[in-house]
């Protein structure tokens, strides 16, 4: 993605959350969740948070989630160190009053550092990611969503995560 695109992305955003603002109005029930992940897997050390509306059955929320990812591997002459972060919107819709699905679309830069005997070369990218969640809110008002994201070119990712909501 260009940052030519980045304007047009933060209108439709914002017109898309006026939108959902007015919807919710004519709601009753709507919740807003706040979770937290973490994950360590084949050498990565992830965290990640996000903040939710949502607006009971058969209505859209919306919510952004913010991912940091990082990975390292230390040899003798050789070193590489990666620093992903993804920025997320999210459209929850309500199948049940307990039961969301949740697409979300946004963009994944990373950085990455290599050192090969002392020279030193670093590169940065931007990528757009896409993915969808199951949430699922318990009465007691504890939440817990798993869900799969995939940027351009790489693998798809598993994620989950657990947080409160009122």
């Amino acid at each position: 993605m260009t940052n030519n695109k980045l304007p047009l992305l933060i209108l439709a955003a914002t017109l898309f959350f006026t939108i959902s603002e007015v919807q919710a109005n004519e709601q009753n029930q709507e919740e807003t969740a706040i979770t937290f992940g973490l994950s360590a897997e084949r050498g990565w050390r992830d965290w990640s948070a996000s903040y939710i509306k949502y607006r009971g059955p058969g209505s859209i929320g919306y919510g952004i989630e913010f991912t940091r990812s990082a990975y390292n591997e230390d040899e003798e002459s050789y070193e590489y160190k990666q620093r992903d972060n993804e920025y997320q919107f999210h459209a929850p819709i309500g199948i049940t009053e307990n039961l969301y699905i949740t697409p979300g679309y946004g963009i994944k830069r990373t950085h990455t550092d290599v050192t090969l005997d002392s020279r030193e070369f670093s590169d940065s990218s931007t990528k757009q990611v896409g993915g969808v969640d199951a949430t699922y809110i318990m009465d007691s008002g504890f939440v817990v969503t798993a869900g799969f994201d995939k940027a351009e070119g790489e693998d798809l990712e598993f994620s989950i995560g657990a947080g409160i909501a009122w």
